[in-house]
Order: C-alpha cells, then sequence, then structure tokens
C-alpha cells in the first residue's frame, strides 16, 4: 500500500523587547584628611545595560555636570551597539567647587537616549561642610587724647585693639561680628569694611582673612 506523508508548518510570533538601565556611583578623593575641599576631585561611573532582548544601537550618553568629559569605551560620549546583557561604563571625573562645598551636596542626573528610548538616573554625593574660624586680638598700645598730650597714659586715653579673623573651614561664612566683652562694639567704634554698618564682615571663604580694629 502507499504510503502519504503529511507537512506541518509551525509560525511563532516573538516579543522584542528594547530596555536598558543607567546606575550611576562615586568615588571620592579628598586627600589625607578625607574631607572635601576646592579642586579635590570625584571619580562618576555611568554603567548603561540593556536589559532588553534585542540589540541597542546608537545610545548616547549625557550628563550636563560632566559636558565633554564623559568617555563611554569608546572615547566619547556615544555607544555604538549593545547587546542584550551586555553593558558599558562611561567615566569621568569632576572637580569639587566651592559652591558646592557651600551647598554641601554635589547633585547630576544622567540620561542614556537612543531610538524611542530614555533612561536617567539621579546621584547625590554628601560632602561634609566644615563651618570654623579663629579670632586673633591683639593691642595697637595706648593712645594719649588729652589735649594737650600730657606724655603719660592715664583716665580717658584709648587702647586700640586689633582682631583677625581666619575662615579656617571650607564653607564661605558671611555676616560675622566680632563681641568684645571689654568693649562695646557697635558700627561707630569698630571698622571691618568700608561698606556700612562698618562691623560686619560680610562674607570670608575658606583660607581668607579679615581684620578689624
Amino acid at each position: 500500500l502507499p504510503i502519504s506523508t503529511a507537512q506541518t508548518s509551525l509560525t511563532k510570533n516573538l516579543t522584542t523587547t528594547r530596555s536598558m538601565t543607567v546606575d550611576k556611583s562615586a568615588v571620592t578623593h579628598f586627600g589625607g584628611d578625607s574631607e572635601p575641599d576646592v579642586g579635590e576631585t570625584i571619580d562618576f561611573t555611568i554603567r548603561v545595560t540593556n536589559t532588553g532582548n534585542t540589540t541597542i544601537s546608537n545610545i548616547a550618553v549625557a550628563d550636563t555636570m560632566l559636558t565633554g568629559q564623559l568617555a563611554c569605551g569608546s572615547g566619547n560620549a556615544t555607544i555604538p551597539s549593545l547587546s542584550p546583557g551586555q553593558h558599558v561604563d562611561c567615566v569621568a571625573t569632576y572637580a569639587l567647587t566651592q559652591s558646592d562645598l557651600n551647598s554641601g551636596n554635589v547633585h547630576n542626573e544622567a540620561t542614556a537616549t537612543a531610538t524611542s528610548l530614555t533612561v536617567t538616573d539621579t546621584l547625590d554625593v554628601q560632602l561634609d561642610r566644615r563651618a570654623a574660624m579663629e579670632v586673633d586680638k591683639t593691642s595697637s598700645g595706648a593712645t594719649d587724647t588729652d589735649d594737650p598730650p600730657n606724655g603719660t597714659v592715664d583716665a580717658g586715653d584709648q587702647l586700640g585693639y586689633q582682631y583677625l579673623i581666619t575662615n579656617t573651614g571650607n564653607v564661605t561664612l558671611t555676616n560675622l561680628v566680632i563681641v568684645d566683652d571689654q568693649i562695646a562694639l557697635d558700627a561707630t567704634n569698630v571698622v571691618c569694611r568700608t561698606q556700612s554698618p562698618k562691623n560686619v564682615v560680610a562674607t570670608l571663604a575658606p583660607g581668607g582673612t579679615a581684620v578689624c580694629t
């Protein structure tokens, strides 16, 4: 008897998923004292991972704080192609500014963009704010205010003082006023600046000094 052969075809639709993640991390380099100062650096790494099941091409990585600095393996801020499960690290180094230290925080956002796909991640690096200052008080000696001068120091003559204020912290100090329990300090008998009121140091940057007399 003849044998007949039957053929069956099967078609299965595959679902394509395009997805990726962005993870941002940081390593600080704050010197031997482990405290941040202007000019010290943070190394940022932005990891872009293809979490889908299809290749993603031409991924642009952006970070407004690190514009022009990102290197994503190929040397620029573009990832040409990323296979499923694959990741690429983009790296850059950021130098701290006085504004960063004054705020006590470095905040920024990284974004990876491909066709019809945008993913972001934010990161905050907390900074240790050290508000500190020193005051060095010295005397310029007594002034004979008698009229005419009598050549001696007696009641009513003036004793001059000088106050050297130094910002020994890492943040900008504002509105500094000296209080001396031996002298009634006010805008008329102490001078820290030419503007009025004269007994106020309006702003003092880290390492800066101001003199009041």
